[in-house]
């Protein structure tokens, strides 16, 4: 009886010091893993709102570098969490982004500003702009188209030229073309109001303009 409850008092002993060693180590386990510090990278700092310019300041070394292939440099920057988010409380880095936000801001509004003004103006020249087509007599413009374009096919080696009786809805197409890009410099023209951002509804406007001009001046080439 007495051996029974002296094995029974050492098995319980065994079983408390196990259970303290279990213990032991899952406390270990949660300290180890509680110690395991939050690091953010580059791209999660300029999510919360900073710039190159503000880390290279407030946090020009990181913290670690990690491997990464898809890195450019092969590595990966890491900051401490809790030194990132103590910087953003203290006044000079509250101060610097305030300043900072206000210089993006203005300079935002004055790209706005200035879009605008660009914008408007080039509104107004085309608009105001007056088209004016010089004229010559029928025979006279077909004479001078014709003999530019079989000149141009020519110089390509080919020589199935045009004369006054080929095709007149052919004829009256290419004479638009030659008062457009030879009696005129608007092509020039249309290639400035590209070129200043009036691609589209302004680019299209103008070709419009000139093209009723053309037709006013000469009216038999509403036929092509």
């Amino acid at each position: 009886m007495t051996e029974e409850i002296f094995k029974e008092q050492l098995n319980n002993t065994k079983g408390k010091q196990n259970m303290e060693t279990k213990i032991n180590i899952e406390s270990d386990t949660q300290v180890s893993t509680a110690n395991k510090r939050l690091h953010f990278t580059k791209a999660n700092l300029k999510a919360r709102g900073w710039t190159e310019r503000t880390i290279s300041i407030f946090y020009p070394e990181p913290d670690e570098e990690r491997l990464n292939g898809f890195s450019r440099n092969g590595k990966t920057k890491l900051y401490l969490s809790e030194k990132v988010t103590a910087i953003e409380e203290t006044a000079t880095f509250k101060e610097f982004r305030a300043k900072n936000n206000n210089r993006v801001k203005s300079a935002k509004e004055g790209a706005q500003k200035a879009a605008i003004t660009r914008c408007q103006s080039l509104l107004d020249y085309v608009w105001n702009l007056k088209i004016e087509i010089p004229y010559l007599e029928k025979e006279q413009l077909l004479t001078y188209t014709i003999e530019y374009y079989n000149n141009h096919k020519r110089d390509k080696g080919e020589f199935d030229f045009l004369t006054l009786n080929s095709d007149p809805y052919f004829l009256n197409r290419i004479a638009r073309n030659y008062i457009f890009y030879e009696l005129t410099d608007y092509s020039e023209t249309l290639n400035y109001v590209k070129k200043q951002g009036g691609k589209g509804f302004l680019y299209d406007r103008l070709s419009r303009n000139i093209d009723e001009e053309i037709k006013n001046v000469y009216p038999w080439l509403n036929n092509y």
